[in-house]
């Protein structure tokens, strides 16, 4: 089951979606590149993002929160 956590738009026609969803029966958060193809409507999943397992989400966090540092 995917549940959208947000969105930051990129462009006119990209964005990236936060999401968590489960891979091979594991929970995950999933952030990645959506983007609308030429002569298309709706946003589809691109290859470019990354899947961490969501035990390690705190670990993500922490990483995150030294930027700025």
């Amino acid at each position: 089951m995917d549940k959208l956590i947000g969105v930051i738009p990129k462009n006119d026609v990209a964005e990236v979606r936060v999401m968590t969803t489960n891979f091979q029966s594991r929970p995950v958060l999933d952030i990645r590149v959506w983007f609308i193809p030429s002569n298309a409507v709706d946003f589809v999943r691109s290859r470019k993002g990354v899947t961490v397992d969501l035990s390690k989400v705190p670990d993500l966090i922490s990483l995150l929160e030294r930027i700025g540092k």
